[in-house]
C-alpha cells in the first residue's frame, strides 16, 4: 500500500467536477505530474479552498496524497490570470492547451507539461499572438510525450534545402520535395526548429512570421495525431 504523503507547491487546474452537495474533484497539473484530489466544503460560499481552485490561476495547494484520490487541505491563488477571463481567444487558446494535456497526461506524466502549460497561460496574458502560442505549445507538448521530428532530411534522406520545398508526408512522416500552395519553404521549417528548440517568450519574439503560422499549425497537428 502506498504511503500517504503531502505536496506543497504550485498546481493549475486541469479539470474540475462538483460532487455530493459542497465538494469536489479536481485534477491538477503540478510539477510533479497530475494530481487528483477531493476539495470538501469547496463549493461553499465561506470556503478557504474556493480561490485556490479557479482555471486560469496559478495556485499554491497542499495535498494530502495516498491510495486513491488526494484530499486537498489548503489552497489560495498565487496568480489569477485575468486578461484571459476577459479575452474570449485567449481563454480559447488556453482551454485547448490544457484539453490537450488532460488528453496526453493520461499515458505520459513529465514534469515538463506543467512548465509548457504554465508558459502558455503566461504569455496570453500579454500577447494577442494567439497562433504562435498554439504552434509552441503544440510542438513542446509533441515533444515531452516523445515523438521524433525529423526536421532535417527529406523523405529520401537528403538533408532539407533552403532551395526547395515541400509536402508533409504523413505515411513516411518525413517531408517529400513538392511544390505548391501548400508547400512548407525554408522559413516554414525554420520556425517549427525555433518553436521547438526555445522558450515561449523568446519564441515570441520572431517577428513577419504571421503568414507561416497556418502551415506550421497543421503540421504540428499532424504530430499530435501520431
Amino acid at each position: 500500500m502506498q504511503d500517504a504523503r503531502e505536496y506543497k507547491g504550485l498546481a493549475i487546474v486541469l479539470s474540475r467536477t462538483n460532487y455530493g452537495e459542497a465538494d469536489r474533484i479536481i485534477h491538477f497539473l503540478t510539477p510533479e505530474g497530475v494530481m487528483s484530489v477531493i476539495a470538501r466544503g469547496v463549493r461553499r460560499e465561506k470556503s478557504k479552498l474556493r480561490g485556490g481552485c479557479e482555471p486560469f490561476a496559478l495556485n499554491e495547494v497542499s495535498v494530502r496524497s495516498g491510495k486513491g484520490l488526494g484530499s486537498l487541505r489548503s489552497a489560495r491563488a498565487h496568480h489569477l490570470y485575468e486578461r484571459i477571463i476577459y479575452n474570449f481567444e485567449a481563454m480559447e487558446v488556453a482551454a485547448d492547451v490544457i484539453k490537450l494535456l488532460q488528453k496526453v497526461t493520461r499515458d505520459h506524466d513529465d514534469p515538463q507539461f506543467f512548465e509548457i502549460l504554465r508558459q502558455v497561460l503566461t504569455e496570453l496574458e500579454r500577447t494577442d499572438n494567439h497562433q504562435a502560442v498554439m504552434l509552441w505549445a503544440y510542438l513542446q507538448v509533441v515533444g515531452a510525450v516523445g515523438t521524433q521530428l525529423n526536421l532535417t532530411h527529406d523523405s529520401g534522406g537528403e538533408a532539407l534545402s533552403a532551395a526547395e520545398q515541400y509536402i508533409y508526408n504523413t505515411d513516411e512522416h518525413a517531408f517529400v520535395r513538392q511544390s505548391g500552395s501548400q508547400s512548407y519553404t525554408a522559413r516554414h521549417i525554420k520556425l517549427i526548429r525555433l518553436a521547438v528548440a526555445v522558450d515561449l517568450a523568446t519564441f515570441l519574439k520572431v517577428d513577419e512570421a504571421a503568414d507561416l503560422l497556418p502551415l506550421c499549425l497543421n503540421y504540428a497537428r499532424i504530430q499530435l495525431q501520431q
